[in-house]
């Protein structure tokens, strides 16, 4: 790495307690904060391998054994990807629509299928807003133009953000996702329920439609003077041709319908590349979702991802996951090392987060020896307590750890010095602490390679 542009950081020593987006406590979600001014893709990867993650230029991670909804980084292993049942199909209901056989009524769409945590994940930078605030205003403290100069952190230019390797907002902007007014989003077809009369214990519980489809073809079968093993034989080959689909093929079955939705790529870029993108998704034209995602050395960091509410019935933030697991398999064709599939947070307390388990393999960061732990091995730990430590290995140390902060890299007075010898020209014991608490916080790899900005 040159030594004449590293990633600026400033960190925020202070722990301030700010109401959560998940349970709603008022002041129980707390995390430690630091501002990035420039930040290279390599040091950001290994930031959230360390369990950071940006919301813009702020960078934060959750004291796990603090806060009240502990919030575990989650990736999958794209490459080894197992589509569910239930993925399945959502890829069959979003082939239906752009085939135009959805038909208005046609709600019958899993709980699990539903991807939306747009309100917590709005709440999550809600609350950061005050340390973002509380950075920006610190920001204009510092002479930007001489540490630019000095140190080459110049952004760059919008003709070649998509091969920087630097992490900046895109420089490709979105259209406003327009919304027509006679247009209304498909809810379920209403009943009326007495209120406070709950389930009719005296009834059977309804039968599945999946089951009812099974025995109307049964059914049928039977009146056609089939034999119970050739009925079994029939329903048993169609089950064995449906099986075995990879996610290209589900999504290249797509191709065939009447409309096509499609991911828009820049004239004056290549699809790939490091950096910060958004994936948008046109629809006749009209612009209905767009994903924001970090392209990373070693993985695709899903960021956001928001879409018009009138499209909510198709399902689109989990079609969007799949999108961006198959962009993961695709990248990896041509960087051998990018193969993983982030997706931020999974908050075990949270139902609506839980989705992101569905989608396997997935692994766990362990929040104290910060190695990768198979979800399946995790859950029955958060089921029992909400923090831990998840690694059962316990001798396992974090491996990426030093006491010795001598070697930190500090931006001081627009000159780049190692510890040992800024300490000599501005020593302090409260300096020392929190330049050593930033030290464990990041990792030896990430103080020596990220300039910690002194005032």
């Amino acid at each position: 790495m040159s030594r004449k542009s590293p990633s600026l950081v400033e960190y925020f020593a202070e722990r301030e307690k700010h109401k959560c987006g998940y349970c709603k406590s008022p002041d129980t979600n707390c995390s430690h904060g630091m501002w990035a001014y420039t930040l290279k893709v390599q040091d950001y990867q290994d930031l959230i391998d360390r369990g950071w993650r940006r919301s813009g230029n702020y960078c934060y991670k959750p004291i796990m054994d603090q806060t009240c909804c502990p919030m575990y980084t989650i990736k999958c292993e794209a490459l080894d990807f197992k589509i569910s049942k239930s993925q399945k199909k959502l890829m069959k209901r979003m082939s239906k629509f752009l085939k135009g056989e959805l038909k208005k009524n046609d709600t019958a769409l899993c709980d699990e299928f539903v991807q939306d945590d747009s309100d917590s994940r709005l709440m999550e930078v809600q609350n950061c807003a005050e340390q973002v605030e509380r950075a920006r205003n610190n920001a204009t403290n510092i002479d930007v133009s001489l540490i630019a100069d000095t140190l080459d952190l110049r952004l760059p230019s919008p003709t070649n953000s998509t091969n920087s390797q630097s992490i900046t907002e895109s420089s490709y902007s979105a259209a406003k996702v327009k919304h027509d007014t006679n247009l209304t989003p498909m809810s379920s077809t209403s009943k009326d329920y007495k209120s406070g009369m709950g389930v009719d214990q005296s009834k059977p519980p309804p039968k599945k439609a999946k089951i009812i489809r099974l025995e109307r073809k049964q059914n049928k079968l039977l009146s056609m003077g089939k034999s119970t093993t050739e009925i079994n034989e029939i329903l048993n080959q169609g089950k064995s041709i449906a099986v075995g689909k990879t996610l290209e093929e589900l999504f290249n079955e797509e191709n065939v319908g009447q409309k096509k939705l499609e991911e828009w790529v820049p004239a004056d870029g290549p699809p790939q590349g490091y950096g910060s993108f958004h994936q948008q998704y046109w629809l006749n034209n009209q612009l209905i979702a767009v994903g924001v995602i970090d392209i990373l050395p070693s993985c695709i960091s899903s960021v956001y991802f928001f879409y018009d509410p009138i499209y909510s019935h198709i399902s689109l933030g989990t079609y969007g996951s799949l999108r961006e697991v198959m962009l993961t398999r695709q990248l990896n064709k041509l960087v051998p090392n990018l193969k993983y599939y982030y997706m931020g947070f999974y908050i075990h307390t949270c139902l609506k987060m839980r989705y992101k388990a569905g989608l396997r393999p997935s692994k766990l960061l362990c929040p104290e020896t910060y190695v990768w732990c198979d979800i399946e091995n995790c859950l029955p730990k958060l089921d029992k307590e909400k923090y831990s430590r998840l690694n059962e290995d316990l001798d396992a140390i974090d491996q990426n750890l030093s006491n010795d902060i001598t070697q930190v890299s500090v931006c001081y007075n627009r000159k780049i010095i190692p510890y040992h010898i800024y300490k000599k020209q501005a020593y302090s014991s409260a300096d020392e602490d929190e330049i050593r608490e930033y030290s464990h916080l990041v990792g030896t790899r990430c103080a020596r390679n990220l300039a910690l900005y002194r005032r």
